[in-house]
């Protein structure tokens, strides 16, 4: 049996450092057209952006098996507006609902369009498009459901945004910790109330992830130095039961495949857990790897 996710998340006294995450790689379970992202509902898996440059491909939406076969696909460009280059992140809501981000970016040029624009595109788990939503003048690029809300990063911004159920903006949340290589976020996934978004990987000198926390009106830098379970997991993610999900682009516009990861929480020093997931300080100052169930 393969190990279940195993994540920390530490409550109580703020001004405790917070903990590192590692995302440990698992298996590469088969190459996908999953380019730019990836789902998972239980039973199948749903991968975007094809494998590769030609236009269609872009806007391949495709359903497969747990062993890697092919069940059926989908050319979305003539979906909603008609408007989008690209297909992006994919979430099925496991109720027969899949939500997929489009937007405009000029991935053939390698330049966005002046005028950037995001849509999700929803579709039956038949791949059937039911309709469509304008998230605005932004790239967007993957959303996730919280508290009752869609969340949403995108490629134009550094920032988090917060619509209501029917995709109305609510917000546009600014993150702390900016700098030159951000934004261009691919992948948003929450676990335990923590919002963990992945970065683009040609954007920096290695693949990055940062974390944050929802204070009630912003968010607050949680982790800033954590790495997805390979170099190329650089684009969408999705967590689901036990594991997370990865889209992994090995090669641009040849070759991409789908790997599975679990996560572990190490405290920082002076810190340890108790059993609820609160914590207190330890007097030997040592450093210790805990694992408790979600």
């Amino acid at each position: 049996m393969h190990p279940a996710l195993k994540i920390i998340v530490l409550t109580g006294r703020r001004n405790l450092p917070n903990p590192e995450v590692d995302f440990i790689f698992q298996e590469r379970l088969f190459d996908a057209g999953s380019q730019q992202g990836v789902g998972f509902d239980g039973t199948y898996f749903y991968a975007t952006g094809g494998v590769g440059q030609d236009p269609e491909e872009q806007w391949l939406l495709l359903k497969y098996d747990t062993s890697g076969s092919l069940i059926d696909s989908r050319d979305t460009g003539a979906d909603g507006e008609g408007l989008h280059t690209q297909v992006a992140g994919v979430y099925p809501d496991r109720a027969g609902k899949l939500y997929v981000c489009a937007n405009n970016f000029l991935s053939s040029e390698g330049e966005t369009q002046s005028d950037p624009k995001g849509w999700v595109l929803e579709y039956d788990d038949e791949l059937n498009f039911i309709t469509s939503h304008s998230l605005g003048a932004k790239i967007t690029e993957a959303i996730w459901p919280w508290n009752g809300y869609w969340w949403e990063v995108n490629w134009s911004a550094h920032e988090i945004r917060q619509f209501n159920s029917s995709f109305s903006l609510v917000a546009a949340h600014a993150l702390p910790d900016n700098d030159p290589a951000i934004p261009n976020w691919q992948a948003i996934f929450v676990i335990n109330g923590i919002f963990y978004l992945n970065l683009h990987g040609q954007n920096i000198d290695a693949p990055l992830i940062r974390a944050y926390r929802w204070n009630g009106g912003g968010f607050d830098a949680v982790i800033t130095t954590a790495a997805p379970p390979t170099a190329n997991c650089t684009q969408g993610a999705y967590y689901h039961g036990d594991y997370i999900w990865w889209a992994e682009r090995i090669n641009l516009h040849v070759r991409a495949a789908i790997v599975r990861s679990t996560a572990f929480v190490t405290t920082p020093d002076g810190v340890e857990l108790r059993e609820d997931g609160s914590f207190e300080l330890r007097e030997d100052g040592t450093r210790e790897l805990r694992e408790v169930a979600p």
